[in-house]
Order: C-alpha cells, then structure tokens, then sequence
C-alpha cells in the first residue's frame, strides 16, 4: 500500500515540475500577445480572434511591441474591439510606422 502512495505522490510531483514555469521554455510573442488581450479584454479571446493575432504576425508582419501599442490605445480609448484595434494597426502601416520607436513618437505629437 504505501508502494503506491510513493508512487502517487511521484506522479504528482512530477505533473507540478512539468507545469512550473522553470521547465517550459518561454512563451514566444504570439501567445505573450494573445495572453495581453485576454488581460486588458477581461476575458478568454474567440478561435477567431486569436486567428487575427496570428494573421498580424505571419501575413501583415507586425512587430509585437507595435500590435500591444495598438491594444493601449483601444483600451485608452475603451474600445475592446478586434476590430479597432485591426483598424489602428492599418492606420499606422498606411503611415509608413513600422516600429515601436516610430509608433512612440507619432503618438507623442
């Protein structure tokens, strides 16, 4: 009996080494990204919309920091929209911003 209470317990401590945040490697820009919405949204994001993030990522090739500069100013603006914060980036590209750096100081003027 106490073999399999030994074993038990190795079983759950290895599920807690597996899960702790020291054996995962990092998390990559997308799912720091999506986890980001889901924090300033207040909820959990669609399939859908986390295909949207992806799509900024692989087709349109915006940089990470420039897609949360994008999600401020929805929220500052307190539009939590997809759409919006779509319509920011497009904004943004159609001038020619394509950096953090550049983001920063368009929005300081």
């Amino acid at each position: 009996m106490t073999e399999f209470l030994d074993q038990n317990v190795d079983v759950h401590s290895q599920t807690r080494e597996a899960a702790s945040p020291v054996a995962q490697p990092q998390e990559s820009k997308l799912d720091q990204t999506i986890r980001q919405f889901e924090i300033e949204f207040g909820r959990m994001i669609s399939p859908i919309e986390r295909q949207m993030i992806q799509s900024w990522f692989t087709v349109d090739h915006y940089d990470a920091g420039v897609i949360q500069l994008a999600l401020r100013e929805a929220v500052l603006a307190q539009v939590y929209n997809f759409k919006y914060v779509d319509r920011i980036l497009l904004n943004w590209q159609r001038m020619n911003l394509k950096t953090t750096l550049q983001v920063e100081r368009y929005l300081q003027q």
